[in-house]
């Protein structure tokens, strides 16, 4: 494959490889947003296990609800 200057480059090549890139990005993004949602989900499952086991579940449970509701209005 030959080299390419920038200068030899139409703007549609350049958007394409800009949107290429992009979408990259993206899809790892989204991949580790998905991960990361996982474990969040484990750990919350292991919070209320331990809740569970030392009988204190009221107050972390409003704690969580305080979270969820923090979440929705800064999104």
């Amino acid at each position: 494959m030959k080299a390419v200057s920038l200068g030899e480059l139409n703007t549609v090549d350049l958007h394409f490889i800009i949107v290429a890139i992009l979408e990259r990005r993206i899809i790892t993004c989204e991949e580790q947003n998905d991960a990361l949602k996982k474990s969040l989900k484990k750990a919350l499952r292991k919070i209320a296990k331990l809740e569970d086991l030392i009988g204190n579940t009221e107050e972390p449970k409003e704690n969580l609800k305080m979270l969820a509701h923090s979440k929705s209005t800064t999104s």
